[in-house]
């Protein structure tokens, strides 16, 4: 049995490590990264995905791409963080 959990924090963590690797060693996928980070919202419609598939068999694939999208909003502020400017 999968824990989801489990799962759903282990991607989300590599996703948003990964982002933040890429986008803080490299200017050009910083600004990328940035321009994309206006799609937040599809974090939000993954998460409500999974939360309708969880009690299907589907389950894992809606955790595993919920948890995705979730790790590369996260890494995705945390690189475009410095470049905001609150004026």
């Amino acid at each position: 049995m999968i824990h989801r959990t489990a799962l759903f924090v282990g991607v989300s963590l590599a996703a948003a490590g990964t982002v933040m690797l890429v986008g803080l060693s490299d200017t050009l996928a910083g600004d990328a990264i940035s321009q994309a980070l206006r799609l937040w919202p599809l974090a939000i419609i993954a998460l409500g995905i999974g939360l309708l598939l969880r009690r299907t068999r589907l389950a894992v694939v809606g955790t595993l791409v919920a948890a995705t999208l979730a790790g590369l909003v996260v890494g995705g502020a945390v690189v475009a963080a410095p470049n905001v400017s609150p004026f």
